[in-house]
Formats: C-alpha cells, structure tokens, sequence
C-alpha cells in the first residue's frame, strides 16, 4: 500500500502535527527510492514489533549523537551516500549536521528545518525516548523506544 502525507512543501514527504495526535503508533513505513520527483514511495504497515530487535543495540549519547559506520558501510539518502549521521534526541535523523536549532521555540519554519537532510519520523522536543542503534551487515536500525 503506498501513501502520501498530508502537508508537502517542495516534494518533501512531510506532514506538520503540532496539535494533534500522531497516527502512526504501532505502524511501520518503508521508504523505497522510485525515481520520481519525491524520490521515495512509502509503505505503511501495521507492526507490533521493531523490524530489527533493538536489544544489545548501542546506547546513543545525547551530547555525542554522531553514529559513525564502521568500515565501508554507507546509508543512502536521496542518492547522496554518507558514513554517519546523527541520532537526535528529538526524535529525528539528520546528515551532514547535527540539525539542532537555536530558534526551536521560535519561529521554526520547514523550510529552516528542512535545510539540512533530515528524517523527522517522531520530532518532538521532549521526546524521552531510550535511543539505540545496531550495525547489520545490511542495514542500520535505530530505536526511539519508550518515547512519551
């Protein structure tokens, strides 16, 4: 089943919440590169289970949320490759920058979100979540688990 969110700006697969509750607990999306100008088709499916076990998974540092692959492994991100990125504590991915911002009270708009590569599945400050991440030789999982 593919979806599209509710709130696009400029082809980005985002949807603003502030207010209202978030619809995905207990989903899973997958994000699969297809070539068109949103770059990705997304997958929405029910899950009761992490698709990777995070235990034994290494604890994210909040002051060092740098995560550096080891040897040659690579997460691609819109076709750009990287070797690390960044485990926010507000619940988002980023690449290239850490992504904080002086002016998340004030007024923080997509666009000055959006400038830096981000995934921002669970944003929100405050998010109190215990944060994890494992190396496969496949994939790299990262665990926002327990997010209040």
């Amino acid at each position: 089943m593919d979806f599209r969110t509710g709130y696009r700006r400029s082809g980005e697969l985002s949807e603003r919440l502030f207010y209202r509750r978030n619809d995905l607990e207990h989903q899973r999306l997958t994000f699969f590169p297809d070539g068109s100008g949103n770059f990705y088709t997304v997958c929405r499916e029910d899950a009761s289970a992490f698709s990777t076990d995070p235990s034994g998974g290494t604890q994210v540092d909040y002051y060092d949320n740098q995560i550096r692959l080891s040897e040659d492994a690579k997460v691609s991100f819109y076709g750009v490759s990287y070797s690390s990125f960044y485990a926010g504590h507000d619940g988002y991915i980023s690449f290239g920058s850490d992504g904080e911002s002086s002016s998340w009270w004030g007024d923080y708009s997509l666009t000055e979100h959006f400038g830096v590569p981000r995934i921002s599945g669970l944003l929100y400050d405050g998010l109190n979540a215990e944060t994890t991440w494992k190396q496969l030789e496949d994939r790299v999982a990262l665990t926002y688990q327990g997010a209040n």
